[in-house]
């Protein structure tokens, strides 16, 4: 089962959750091997130059779909190269920040980029959460400065580390930083309250309306 992010990463998650069950539905060891690199698209091309026997797996996500359309040359073809087998998850993004972030809410934070454009330093790392920053750029009419990461693990890392201001992390990752009092959860990216945090509003009921960013 190839996993095209670092061990960690919300794709990750997934794969160790589904292990088990898969070994026992198809009777087979089944082996996770993470393969990241070039958001997902390392990994990608490793699963489509694989015999096509049943043996190999492509635990792919929306960051491949979005490569379709940023890259002219890829080392595979999503719609023909693979064949899907089922949706095994969804979920969104939150929005966090260092605690000595002065803002406290995406109001106060787009106030704040407005008045110090391009002072705030935002974590991202893949495609989607990339797309997620950019968005929220574009739809609040702000400035922020990305940070690339190559992973969940490290987006976290450096928000909590206060090396980044904010970040993007997946809210299945997120959840427990924000408990624990290490980061502070702004708003999700979803259209509607995560069910893993549902006292953390939305980006659409916290200023920037219509604004949505799924993963799956």
């Amino acid at each position: 089962l190839i996993v095209p992010f670092a061990a960690g990463s919300g794709t990750d998650s997934v794969a160790r959750n589904i292990q088990p069950q898969m070994a026992e539905a198809l009777g087979q060891q089944v082996v996770i091997e993470n393969r990241p690199g070039a958001q997902g698209n390392l990994g990608a091309e490793v699963a489509a130059n694989a015999p096509a026997d049943g043996y190999t797996v492509l635990l792919g996500n929306v960051s491949h779909t979005i490569s379709m359309t940023l890259y002219p040359k890829l080392g595979f073809d999503v719609l023909k190269d693979f064949a899907p087998v089922t949706l095994l998850a969804s979920g969104s993004f939150t929005l966090s920040a260092h605690p000595s972030f002065p803002a406290r809410s995406v109001k106060e934070m787009i106030a704040l980029a407005k008045k110090h454009p391009g002072d705030i330093n935002v974590a991202t790392g893949g495609a989607t959460i990339r797309l997620a920053a950019k968005l929220f750029d574009s739809m609040a009419a702000v400035k922020t400065t990305e940070v690339a990461y190559k992973s969940t693990p490290q987006i976290l890392t450096a928000v909590i580390s206060g090396e980044a201001t904010t970040g993007y992390p997946p809210t299945s990752a997120a959840v427990a930083q924000v408990r624990a009092g290490k980061m502070r959860g702004l708003a999700v990216t979803s259209a509607a309250r995560s069910s893993m945090a549902p006292d953390i509003p939305t980006i659409a009921e916290s200023g920037v309306p219509g604004y949505e960013v799924l993963t799956w």
